[in-house]
C-alpha cells in the first residue's frame, strides 16, 4: 500500500518542493500531483499521477488528448480529478499559440539568399542593362540561386538588391 502524502518528508513533497525549487525543477509526475491533489484508493497521489502518465505512454500532451470519459474510467480519478486536470489542459491550450502555417512561418529562420556576382552589380549601378538580361546573363553563367535549381529573374535580382541595401 502506497504512503500518504503527509508520510514523506516535507522536502520532498510535490508541492514543497514548487516552492522551495519552482515548477521547472519538478517532474511531470510532480507537477501532474500538484494538480490532482489528492490520490486514488491504496495509491499515493504521486503513484496516481506516475500511472496516468504511463497509460498515455509518459506523454502530457497524450494524457490531454485522451477523452474526458475515458480519464474518468481510470482507477482513482473521479469527476473531480478529471475536471482538475481537463480544466489544466484547456489553459495550457490557452496560453499556447495557434499552430498554424503562418505562425511557423514566422518562427521559421530564413536562410540568406546568395548574392548576384559584383559585376552584375555594377551593371546594375550604372543602368546599362535591364534586369532580365542580368538575370539571364547569371543563369548562363550557372550562378546559384538560394532554391535548388533555382533560377535568376528580375524579381529575384530587386529582392536581393533591396535585402542588400538594409545590410
Amino acid at each position: 500500500m502506497a504512503l500518504p502524502v503527509s508520510t514523506i518528508p516535507e522536502a520532498d513533497r510535490p508541492r514543497e518542493r514548487l516552492w522551495s525549487l519552482g515548477p521547472a525543477a519538478l517532474t511531470t509526475a510532480e507537477l501532474l500531483a500538484i494538480v490532482l491533489g489528492t490520490g486514488g484508493v491504496g495509491q499515493d497521489v504521486l503513484e496516481l499521477a506516475r500511472q496516468l502518465l504511463e497509460v498515455s505512454e509518459g506523454s502530457l500532451r497524450r494524457l490531454a488528448q485522451r477523452p474526458s470519459a475515458e480519464l474518468l474510467r481510470s482507477p482513482g480519478v473521479g469527476p473531480t480529478k478529471a475536471g482538475r486536470l481537463i480544466a489544466a489542459f484547456e489553459l495550457g491550450a490557452r496560453e499556447r499559440p495557434p499552430h498554424t502555417f503562418a505562425s511557423r512561418r514566422i518562427n521559421r529562420r530564413r536562410l540568406p539568399s546568395p548574392r548576384p556576382s559584383p559585376e552584375a552589380y555594377e551593371r546594375r549601378a550604372t543602368g546599362a542593362e535591364p534586369l532580365r538580361a542580368i538575370a539571364a546573363g547569371l543563369n548562363a553563367r550557372g550562378i546559384p540561386t538560394a532554391r535548388r535549381n533555382g533560377q535568376w529573374s528580375a524579381c529575384r535580382l530587386r529582392a536581393c538588391w533591396s535585402a542588400s541595401r538594409s545590410h
